[in-house]
């Protein structure tokens, strides 16, 4: 009797991997929408005018008149600001070997700094956002939030980046 036996599919398909700072990026913006909507939520806010606010960086005020549209518009372009951060601390990894080799001191210093860079800086004085002064208790969070999920996982996965080579 002769057996066939059909070769696996795995074994066709190339390998295909997300590169980290990408998946990283996308965790770190999920979750930090996730906990914006529920900070927010509890001052009256809905999480559509959450990511409608993330929108107004670039349509400005007309991004509250823009329903779901605008808040999916939101969330796409928040996933691709922190994609962009790590994907810059790898990078700057490459270069400064520093910022592999003490990944929380390093990576705690870059979440304030694109913390402040972003909310600070860029948005502000870059976008079309009309922006206001918000309560230090949210900016404490957010600090805290850029450090814990945004800085430091950047530089753990940067050093992930460079074991693997």
């Amino acid at each position: 009797m002769t057996s066939h036996s059909l070769t696996s599919p795995v074994r066709i398909m190339p390998q295909f991997t997300l590169p980290l700072w990408l998946v990283g990026g996308f965790a770190a913006a999920v979750a930090d929408l996730a906990l914006a909507a529920a900070y927010w939520s509890q001052h009256g806010s809905t999480t559509q005018r959450v990511l409608q606010s993330i929108a107004a960086w670039v349509v400005g005020p007309a991004a509250y008149r823009g329903g779901w549209e605008s808040a999916a518009f939101g969330v796409l372009l928040y996933i691709g600001t922190l994609c962009a951060v790590m994907a810059l601390y790898r990078f700057l990894s490459r270069h400064y070997r520093v910022l592999v080799r003490r990944p929380v001191t390093c990576g705690a210093l870059y979440g304030v700094l694109a913390y402040g860079l972003i909310f600070h800086l860029f948005v502000p004085h870059f976008s079309a956002a009309v922006t206001r002064t918000l309560p230090w208790q949210w900016e404490a969070i957010c600090v805290a939030v850029y450090i814990g999920m945004v800085g430091i996982p950047c530089a753990l996965l940067a050093r992930v980046g460079v074991a693997s080579k």
